[in-house]
């Protein structure tokens, strides 16, 4: 039998969280795995398999040379990144990327058994995956996603504008002067969103975290991945302040690729 896996590939900080978890509320497994920074409290986390979440942690630190944690996951009061640097490092570092044959064969290994672990139920047949980093390593996961039979994968574009992503980078480090150092960090993770959106000849969607867009961007994805849409349930998961920001043009060639993101997204509606 055929399982769809539905792949949110997004820039941290543009609305995944609540988005994967409408479309879990709507039908979609994220499998079994206790996910990153789940609680008793927000038993969902951030809806990322932790297992997910390791394996990213480990190519990140194989590529850029330091883990993700350090791009904003410890807590502000003890460390503040330097967002500036990482970015300028990421930017840099952009098209020096490995091919397969130097991750080691036990890496593989171990992202196939997470994911086919992740669609072990048999009941199911629409699963989920979300991890910012995703769309970084998407050369690792894409051959990850070949060696499992019968999987059908339907990538799902999370979009917002780099002025609303830098504001909520600033106010989770509580830190307001960090904003105007994300920006090359963001424009690596809209490139390669880009690149993967362009090479992608299935099926795909794009969802514009914004006011005027989100809902029916997100009504139309729900409905392209075989899930159905209950009005009743967003109203009681969806918060109309998380998308919340001043958008503005910023200086910065970031700018460009959001530009060509929005004309993108708006031929294909």
């Amino acid at each position: 039998m055929t399982k769809k896996l539905i792949v949110f590939l997004t820039c941290q900080r543009s609305g995944s969280s609540v988005t994967a978890e409408l479309f879990h509320k709507f039908g979609m497994s994220l499998g079994t795995y206790r996910f990153h920074e789940q609680t008793n409290e927000k038993p969902l986390g951030c809806l990322e398999a932790l297992s997910v979440v390791q394996i990213d942690q480990e190519l990140h630190r194989l590529i850029y040379g330091f883990g993700e944690d350090a791009l904003g996951h410890l807590p502000s009061h003890k460390y503040v990144p330097d967002y500036k640097h990482i970015g300028a490092i990421m930017k840099n570092r952009d098209g020096l990327r490995p091919d397969l044959s130097q991750i080691s064969p036990s890496l593989i290994w171990r992202g196939e058994m997470t994911i086919r672990a992740m669609l072990g139920r048999p009941e199911t047949t629409h699963y989920g995956v979300k991890h910012p980093a995703m769309c970084l390593f998407w050369f690792y996961w894409q051959h990850v996603f070949s060696r499992i039979p019968d999987l059908e994968i339907h990538p799902v574009f999370l979009l917002r504008s780099p002025s609303g992503i830098a504001a909520s980078y600033a106010r989770r480090a509580t830190v307001p002067k960090v904003e105007h150092d994300m920006y090359d960090l963001i424009e690596v993770c809209l490139r390669r969103q880009m690149e993967i959106y362009m090479a992608w000849q299935g099926a795909k969607n794009i969802i514009r975290f914004d006011d005027e867009h989100y809902v029916n961007d997100l009504k139309k994805a729900v409905a392209d991945c075989g899930l159905i849409w209950n009005a009743d349930t967003f109203l009681s998961v969806f918060r109309r302040e998380r998308t919340m920001a001043v958008d503005y043009k910023v200086d910065h060639p970031v700018q460009e690729v959001y530009d060509r993101w929005l004309q993108l997204a708006r031929s294909k509606t």
